[in-house]
């Protein structure tokens, strides 16, 4: 089983000889006046945790030792200062406009660390770009996921394609704006490795960041047009045909968290537009993925989306039991989220104080919406929701939000609910049932559905949505 271990600390001006397996990076950070540096690093590898480490500083210089047999994306974070970003922005049929906004230049440097490197660096925290040197092995690596940062990640950029093109472009100029970005940026990774020699598994990595990014970005951009104009999109019958001919890589793992993320997006996409309702997700992905990237995905997806169907994939006569070893360490407690556990007992308030508990609502089934007022998707269902609930009226069923926003939030919670028509019963979880709800259903983003029985078993810890067209087809099963 592959591993990763701890990060060593190590002060001083001398380096430990690096092997295979352990990486050693020594750095001076002039103009840098705190006395320790947060290092975050993401291992290449399927279900590998985001890591964060403190490093103590003296005089600018710091050193640190990783040990690990497998690739890492490293972040090192040397602060932020105030500063105002002016850019030009293209507008449909207006022409260009200069805009302003104030806001922090954060001051990050990012590695590429490969098991065996021995790396040093000397950057000028008032001027990064101009002065950023790397020596040793990965020299070349390192400079350019910083050049790949600084030219395609601007804030310009990040304007353009997450807020200005999917709001103001038409279908048609935002599919040419994203396949334009896409090209350049194809382009953008031949032409700079012939300056930098970067290994080939890095080169690797980005073609499929690029690659991933643009087709999440056409995936995405009707809800995104939607979420913020509140308008629906203009598409075509046939603006998703493109989404048949995107492709998949063999295997992910080494490809980081990102190819993953894009992967869920697409197969989410395509269930939706080519699966049948009476088929499982997990049925119809397995029809269309095959080999280590079909296990690499679904054990990806356990982490967000627990099913009895996609952990026995894992069990005794797996073709990889490296893998499956993995899946059971991580998710070998979360039995309560298989159908016929009970709920977790906790204690939910109502608006007026009132305390209910999962047993309140025994004798009928229960569709559970876990949501936040600070949640733009959540929000987002809530139509779809107060639908359902007034189809299945009068059915053997009740709906209930629970909200989890934070103690202090309390008042905008109760606020949100006077405000808006709602429908369905509305109650809040503190910190405490926060915590535990978390835990037992590893609820680690929302919204999140959950279906109880008529005892406050689980039938389904991950429901589908309220706006998703197979939710019809699981409730109608329930009766």
């Amino acid at each position: 089983m592959r591993r990763i271990l701890g990060l060593i600390i190590l002060v001083g001006c001398c380096l430990l000889d690096a092997h295979a397996g352990k990486i050693v990076v020594q750095g001076k950070a002039a103009n840098y006046e705190g006395d320790s540096l947060v290092i975050t690093y993401e291992p290449y590898q399927v279900l590998a945790k985001t890591v964060k480490q403190t490093v103590p500083v003296k005089n600018g210089n710091f050193s640190f030792l990783v040990d690990s047999d497998v690739p890492l994306r490293v972040f090192m974070d040397f602060g932020k200062v105030p500063v105002v970003n002016t850019y030009t922005i293209p507008f449909p049929g207006i022409g260009d406009s200069t805009l302003s906004s104030s806001g922090f230049e954060f001051r990050l440097v990012f590695l590429y660390l490969k098991p065996g490197d021995k790396l040093k660096m000397v950057v000028d925290c008032n001027d990064i770009k101009s002065s950023l040197q790397f020596t040793g092995s990965g020299a070349d690596n390192n400079m350019f996921v910083n050049k790949e940062e600084w030219i395609l990640n601007s804030y310009r950029e990040k304007v353009l394609r997450n807020y200005h093109e999917p709001v103001y472009f038409l279908p048609d100029n935002f599919t040419q704006a994203a396949n334009n970005r896409l090209a350049y940026k194809l382009h953008f990774l031949d032409s700079i490795t012939k300056i930098y020699k970067i290994s080939p598994a890095l080169k690797d990595i980005y073609y499929w960041k690029f690659y991933g990014e643009w087709a999440t970005a056409r995936i995405n951009y009707p809800k995104t047009h939607e979420m913020y104009t509140s308008e629906k999109a203009q598409i075509s019958p046939g603006y998703f045909d493109f989404v048949k001919d995107v492709k998949t890589a063999e295997k992910g793992a080494d490809k980081g968290l990102g190819y993953f993320y894009f992967l869920n997006g697409l197969m989410n996409k395509k269930y939706e537009l080519y699966g049948d309702s009476t088929v499982s997700f997990e049925s119809f992905v397995k029809s269309t993925m095959q080999g280590k990237a079909l296990y690499e995905y679904m054990a990806f997806r356990l982490g967000s989306k627990y099913s009895q169907e996609a952990m026995a994939m894992f069990e005794k006569g797996t073709p990889y039991p490296d893998l499956a070893a993995l899946v059971e360490a991580r998710f070998k407690n979360m039995k309560e989220m298989l159908p016929g556990s009970a709920a977790p007992q906790i204690k939910l308030l109502s608006a007026d104080g009132k305390a209910f508990s999962f047993a309140s609502f025994k004798g009928k089934y229960l569709y559970i919406d876990f949501w936040a007022t600070w949640c733009g998707p959540c929000i987002k269902e809530i139509p779809s929701l107060i639908e359902l609930e007034k189809e299945y009226h009068g059915k053997d069923i009740t709906f209930v939000s629970i909200s989890f926003d934070k103690d202090a939030d309390v008042p905008k919670w109760k606020n949100f609910i006077t405000k808006n028509t709602m429908g369905n019963i509305q109650l809040w979880a503190n910190t405490e049932g926060n915590n535990r709800l978390t835990k037992s259903w590893n609820i680690t983003s929302i919204p999140r559905f959950v279906i109880l029985d008529r005892e406050g078993k689980v039938v389904d810890a991950n429901a589908p949505y309220p706006s998703s067209r197979e939710i019809r087809g699981v409730l109608n099963k329930l009766f």
